[in-house]
């Protein structure tokens, strides 16, 4: 560091090294043998043994399952997703699909290669056999690219297609959501709300009794809308949300520090081409409402 910085003319402040004095070296660093690694491999340890009280069966994940339908049925990407709006269940994670069932459905404006290089450097092994990329929960079903107890060795895992695409499509710029939203490779504020993302914040101020307009789904496009966040409100109001006219939500305003809001997840209210949302509060007038979703 300190060579660096005198190359490039810059000061560099360090703080004073530790006094080592009197300290106890550690013992020299000795790998261990190829033996003792295959012991430790076959050992069954019991803080990882499986208990249904504490862990989850990844068979019986219910994106997972749906993942596995679709492709057993021949279907891809956008057969799964198709799926996950009709049951509900779409996160935004998933919304451009999964390497297991083919390429991205990634706009093209929102293309970008990532510096990532966990797809070529390492993998994570899951108590349980799954094979992940990375340690990013956020991908939910996506990070189960294969199981070792269905695959003839790690090296088929390693070297197969799934990984294959996956990596694929880091180096195209056609990255899954996880991976083109992901806080590792990304600055916080491109990956949540920057510049050619599909996430929407659209709000409004409520006016009474009066439907007043929050926002329309682009033409040719569908999005679905996730959380309602607002302003303080009055004890026991009351929030209604419509597409069009048909109602979607109606809930009231929960209890936040010392006032009222309208604070809800919306349970993946999906939304047609061009439809108009509405929301009206009786006898709310002012504070404003904020709608966040993702456009599809």
């Amino acid at each position: 560091a300190r060579a660096t910085a005198l190359r490039l003319g810059v000061e560099l402040l360090l703080p004073d090294p530790f006094d080592l004095n009197g300290v106890e070296p550690d013992e020299a660093y000795v790998p261990f043998s190829d033996e003792k690694l295959l012991e430790q491999g076959r050992e069954k340890l019991s803080s990882v043994t499986f208990d249904p009280q504490i862990h989850e069966r990844w068979d019986e994940d219910r994106l997972y399952r749906a993942m596995k339908e679709v492709r057993e049925s021949g279907g891809g990407n956008r057969e799964y997703v198709e799926r996950l709006l009709g049951e509900r269940a779409l996160v935004g994670h998933l919304r451009w699909g999964v390497p297991q069932l083919g390429d991205s459905l990634i706009p093209a404006d929102s293309e970008k290669p990532s510096d990532c290089t966990y797809a070529w450097r390492e993998s994570f092994i899951e108590y349980n056999g799954l094979v992940a990329p990375c340690c990013n929960a956020a991908m939910s079903a996506g990070r189960i690219l294969a199981h070792l107890d269905q695959e003839e060795s790690f090296f088929e895992v390693w070297n197969g297609e799934t990984y294959r695409r996956l990596r694929r499509s880091l180096t195209s710029g056609r990255c899954y959501e996880f991976c083109r939203t992901c806080y590792l490779f990304e600055p916080p504020s491109e990956a949540a709300w920057g510049t050619n993302e599909t996430w929407i914040k659209v709000g409004t101020n409520l006016e009474g009794d009066v439907p007043v307009v929050a926002a329309q789904v682009p033409a040719g496009k569908r999005a679905v809308l996730t959380e309602v966040r607002s302003e303080e409100v009055p004890e026991g109001s009351q929030l209604q949300i419509y597409a069009d006219e048909t109602p979607l939500a109606d809930f009231a305003a929960v209890r936040r520090g010392d006032g009222w809001r309208f604070e809800c997840s919306l349970d993946e209210l999906a939304l047609r081409s061009e439809q108009v949302v509405h929301l009206r509060s009786p006898k709310v007038t002012g504070p404003r409402v904020e709608i966040i979703g993702y456009v599809l």
